[in-house]
């Protein structure tokens, strides 16, 4: 008999403007509908900006993606976004065969992807890095959209052999703590 699936463990801390959810394990056809759902419970306003720690993900499928489009789709409509951080391995890989990559923002870790929200709230910059458009300033070479995923440092270095910044995802609680004010579980079908 098969062993069954480990569940996606969820954790989710809020910022200004933000909510950082970090994700470990993996985003498939059994555990989307519960990300789905945790992702509607953490969203304290359809504008902020939902940041997803990936540096745990180890698989994601199109249902997967799925779920991360319609959390775009909401954002967007709202005047929020979508940023994934520390991408890694298969799920690296889809980002950029389904070119996602083009619709939400790309970071090498949560707390560029932090940064980048502040810097925006703040109007530091017009818009935020890595979002395709004429005028930000970026290119496919930089580290938000050609770097990390397209042969930089996560699809050949460092991140892909594991977590990063010295915890299980960026040294934050996945399963088990919180932190500011966030929570853990395991998200469920």
């Amino acid at each position: 008999m098969r062993d069954p699936m480990p569940p996606l463990l969820t954790h989710h801390e809020h910022h200004p403007g933000a909510t950082v959810i970090t994700l470990a394990g993996e985003i498939d056809l059994a555990s989307a509908p519960g990300l789905h759902r945790f992702i509607a419970q953490v969203r304290r306003r359809p504008d902020d900006h939902l940041i997803f720690d990936m540096a745990a993900v180890t698989f994601m499928d199109s249902m997967g993606l799925r779920v991360l489009l319609e959390a775009f789709t909401v954002a967007e409509r709202h005047g929020g976004a979508i940023h994934l951080a520390a991408l890694n391995g298969p799920p690296a890989r889809l980002v950029t065969i389904t070119r996602l990559g083009e619709r939400v923002h790309l970071h090498d870790n949560t707390g560029q992807a932090l940064a980048a929200v502040a810097a925006a709230a703040a109007g530091e910059i017009g818009d935020l890095p890595g979002d395709g458009s004429a005028n930000d300033g970026s290119t496919d070479d930089g580290p938000v959209n050609g770097g990390p995923v397209n042969g930089g440092p996560v699809n050949g270095g460092p991140v892909n052999g594991g977590p990063v910044n010295g915890g299980p995802v960026n040294g934050g609680p996945v399963n088990g703590g919180s932190a500011n004010g966030g929570s853990s579980r395991a998200a469920s079908g």
